[in-house]
């Protein structure tokens, strides 16, 4: 499963399929890279973060045509972008006011509207599948734990509550995947909002999982440790089924699904930088 062949590079895009060496020359020259891809769900558009013009700030690639698109523009991070269940709006994180907030604009990159404000950092937001509330991760409490805020309401609710850092949510209808460090390492964790029910799918892992929902939520990409680098897994809701999509010498990191769940994208540094790049999937 998962075997990679590189193709050819368009857009800061690496594509992997199953027919010839790399062919093309990498594009953009990001001094740190391309990086947290985020696939939308109704199209081949792919939102991504890149310091390519000098600072972090959120860009589009259309798959299709090759072409990016800076959604955002200005002196501070504009970080880990996420698409809404109806791939009309996108949250992400910046420091524009001074420290981490949630904020949310349109796809297009208009219409910003800032999401939480407080003197402490909020990141790496996910939509719930109904698209009314945002998860993230916040220390409003003096400690690192998971959030839901309702966009039209504006409530907050407080999702987990341990001494131990919860990390990257990432909302379905199975639940809210998310890393956590309270069994002493990385682990991947499933809560269900509405009964506040937590299971452990996975523990003992070397990193920050970043955990990604399948489509149809049945399987989670994430990140671990192999030999001294980073490379992207599988594992299906039950825990069990784990699958390496990427072993090799380099750092692969932030996977996200394609809307056909046939198709992974994730940051690797295999070229020197960090690029996006897409692996085919075959599941069981």
């Amino acid at each position: 499963m998962g075997k990679l062949h590189f193709t050819w590079a368009r857009g800061g895009l690496l594509i992997a399929g199953a027919l010839a060496a790399l062919a093309a020359p990498l594009a953009a020259q990001a001094p740190r890279g391309d990086m947290a891809p985020v696939w939308s769900p109704i199209s081949d558009d792919i939102a991504f973060e890149s310091d390519r013009d000098g600072d972090s700030d959120i860009y589009l690639l259309n798959f299709a045509s090759g072409k990016v698109e800076s959604l955002t523009d200005n002196s501070a991070s504009d970080l880990a972008p996420s698409w809404s269940p109806d791939g009309r709006h996108l949250a992400f994180y910046s420091s524009r006011d001074g420290n981490f907030e949630i904020y949310l604009m349109k796809a297009n990159g208009l219409e910003l509207r800032r999401l939480t404000d407080n003197t402490v950092i909020d990141w790496y937001p996910t939509w719930s599948p109904d698209g009314t509330r945002v998860a993230f991760e916040s220390w409003q409490d003096g400690q690192p734990d998971l959030y839901a805020f309702d966009v039209q309401s504006g409530a907050l609710e407080r999702l987990t509550q341990t001494p131990q850092r919860e990390a990257h949510p990432a909302w379905s209808a199975s639940g809210i995947a998310f890393g956590s460090l309270r069994a002493g390492q990385w682990g991947i964790y499933v809560l269900t909002p509405q009964s506040g029910e937590e299971i452990a799918l996975l523990t003992d892992l070397d990193l920050e999982p970043k955990p990604a929902w399948s489509p149809d939520g049945q399987w989670i990409a994430y990140t671990t440790a192999w030999r001294g680098s980073s490379d992207i897994h599988l594992v299906d809701l039950n825990g069990q089924n784990d699958q390496i999509i990427s072993q090799d010498s380099y750092q692969d990191d932030f996977a996200t699904w394609a809307p056909d769940g046939k198709r992974l994208a994730y940051s690797s540094d295999r070229q020197g930088r960090w690029r996006i790049l897409i692996q085919e999937v075959t599941l069981p």
